[in-house]
C-alpha cells in the first residue's frame, strides 16, 4: 500500500509537470503573413541570402531591423531557409535608387541591398 508521503510526492510532480507543459512556447508557424517576414522582405533586397548569412552568424546580439528582436529574426530566417518560397522570387531586388553618386565607398551598393542603411550600419558595427 502506498504511503501518504509517496502520494503527495506524485501529486507535486504531476502539478509541476502540468505547469511545464503549459509554459512551453507554442511551435512557431511559418506563414507568409508573419509581420517579421514582411519586415525582412521589406528591408533586404535578397531576404534568402540575408537569412542564410544570419543563420550562420553565431555572434549576433542585436538586430539590423528597428523594432524586431534578433530572436524573431532567427525564428523567421529558420523558416525562410527551410522554405525559400516564403520570400517569393529569389532574385535580388533594388531597395532604393541612389539620387547621385556617393562619395562614400560602396554606399550605393549597400543602398541597393538594404532599405535602411543607417540602422543596418549601426547594427553591423556593434555586432
Amino acid at each position: 500500500m502506498l504511503r501518504f508521503s509517496t502520494i503527495i510526492t506524485w501529486l507535486v510532480w504531476a502539478i509541476a509537470f502540468e505547469h511545464l507543459v503549459q509554459a512551453a512556447p507554442a511551435k512557431a508557424s511559418c506563414t507568409s503573413t508573419d509581420p517579421i517576414l514582411a519586415s525582412i522582405k521589406n528591408d533586404f533586397g535578397s531576404p534568402l541570402a540575408f537569412c542564410q548569412w544570419w543563420s550562420g552568424a553565431s555572434y549576433i546580439s542585436s538586430s539590423p531591423i528597428n523594432g524586431v528582436s534578433p530572436v524573431d529574426i532567427s525564428r523567421v530566417c529558420k523558416c525562410i531557409n527551410a522554405s525559400p518560397s516564403l520570400v517569393g522570387k529569389t532574385t535580388t531586388k533594388a531597395m532604393a535608387s541612389p539620387t547621385g553618386v556617393s562619395k562614400v565607398p560602396n554606399l550605393d551598393a549597400l543602398r541597393k541591398l538594404v532599405a535602411q542603411p543607417l540602422p543596418f550600419c549601426k547594427f553591423w558595427f556593434n555586432a
